[in-house]
């Protein structure tokens, strides 16, 4: 597979944006819980959580069928890497929805 490098930069564009706004929504909402911010910052730290693990799901889809349909080797670097990104964004946000939702006994 070959993308040219407006298309490749294209890509990594929209890649940053789309896991830049969850993550902005959690830093934003711990810097208000920090604070002591009483208009319920926590439900920015779920919202971005729940959007991170959204985004890292349907990128982990999209680019995990590029991975099984253009195998691993004749994948661009940029598109390795936004996979890496993608899979790491559902696993950190699933995770830490379930550990914050107490759905996940941790004793």
């Amino acid at each position: 597979m070959h993308l040219s490098k407006g298309q490749q930069l294209t890509e990594a564009f929209i890649g940053c944006i789309v896991l830049g706004f969850p993550l902005f929504l959690i830093i934003d909402g711990s810097l208000e819980f920090a604070t002591g911010n009483l208009d319920h910052p926590d439900t920015f730290i779920l919202l971005g959580l729940l959007l991170l693990s959204l985004v890292g799901l349907v990128g982990t889809i999209v680019f995990g069928w590029r991975w099984y349909y253009y195998r691993w080797q004749n994948l661009p670097t940029s598109s390795k890497i936004l996979t890496g990104l993608y899979i790491l964004a559902l696993l950190i946000g699933t995770v830490t929805w379930i550990i914050l939702n107490h759905n996940l006994p941790l004793k």
